[in-house]
């Protein structure tokens, strides 16, 4: 972290100015560098020659008490030297497993704590909406299962890493039409989607979603980046026995030229096996076509795993020589 100070030169007048529409030219001056250890705790603290300026913000950006040497974040004091709150934490009754003086959880790499309150939790209910539980402090970084009216199921949670999601309002991602074979009436349904980052991390999501819903769920891993640096999609239409946002996103990507590597999804009442022509063999029929190499898996929360399947019906695992 440093500290530059900035001057800017009016070309034509030759004065120093602070806004102008004419051309400039920006002469940027280091002034300070601080390097920190992992915790906070500074490293080094440099400044350039013939300067005196230091300044009280440091680690995070908050404010470092001249005085006691601890770090101002709001709600609680911070103790970079030793890695600890000054204070306990005032909801570490909700979380036992915690010391309730931790900085970020013990994990100060993959996570950030702004200002020494709670995190911002995400809940899934059964019916596959995604809520806000408690107020925004962070990025979302933990998904609860939870109730109809927004309590906590247990404290089970899956830990979303930090700026890994986005939509996470259950955006609008399509819809999709179903037509009843009796009465031949067609009904429109939405579908909702979130975006996320890393293959790993969208796996992780998706299977503890399955796990803690009673309606489909897909997940799209799309794109030719994989890994890390892999794009998926996680949709919903809140059906039981039906998935329609993965339409949704094949008519986009198919129509957009990309990629789709695989594609996920759940049966909420255990049935390992791919729906007829009329539902999954059908559809990856279809996706064959556009993605012969893609890999489709049917997910069973009653064993936690993922059923291999392509338009021919159940198939093993691909395999892959190196």
């Amino acid at each position: 972290m440093g500290c530059v100070k900035l001057n800017i030169l009016d070309q034509q007048h030759k004065t120093n100015i602070t806004y102008t529409n004419k051309e400039l030219t920006f002469n940027f001056s280091l002034k300070n560098v601080c390097r920190y250890l992992v915790y906070g705790e500074i490293l080094t603290n440099k400044r350039s020659a013939g300067s005196n300026y230091n300044t009280p913000y440091k680690f995070s950006a908050k404010e470092k008490d001249a005085e006691t040497g601890f770090n101002y974040h709001g709600a609680r004091y911070y103790i970079d030297y030793m890695y600890v709150w000054m204070s306990p934490d005032p909801l570490s009754d909700e979380y036992p497993s915690t010391s309730p003086y931790m900085y970020c959880s013990g994990n100060p790499v993959m996570r950030v704590d702004l200002n020494g309150m709670e995190d911002t939790d995400y809940g899934i209910t059964s019916y596959g909406k995604i809520i806000q539980i408690g107020p925004t402090n962070n990025e979302p970084d933990r998904l609860f299962a939870v109730n109809h009216d927004g309590t906590k199921k247990n404290n089970n949670f899956v830990t979303i890493e930090k700026g890994s999601i986005s939509n996470v309002d259950n955006k609008l991602i399509g819809v999709y039409y179903d037509q009843d074979p009796i009465s031949g009436q067609t009904t429109i349904n939405p579908a909702y989607g979130i975006m996320v980052k890393g293959d790993d991390n969208a796996e992780k999501i998706f299977s503890f979603i399955a796990d803690n819903v009673s309606v489909e769920f897909t997940r799209a891993a799309v794109g030719e980046n994989s890994g890390k640096n892999g794009i998926n999609v996680i949709s919903t239409s809140n059906k039981l026995n039906s998935e329609g946002g993965s339409q949704s996103i094949a008519n986009y990507c198919i129509a957009n030229s990309i990629k789709i590597r695989g594609m996920d999804h759940n049966h909420p009442r255990n049935n390992p096996n791919p729906s007829g022509m009329d539902g999954d063999r059908g559809f990856a029929t279809e996706l064959e076509k556009h993605y012969p190499n893609i890999i489709l898996r049917i997910y069973t929360k009653s064993d936690h795993k993922f059923h291999n399947y392509s338009s021919f019906g159940p198939t093993l695992s691909p395999c892959y020589v190196k």
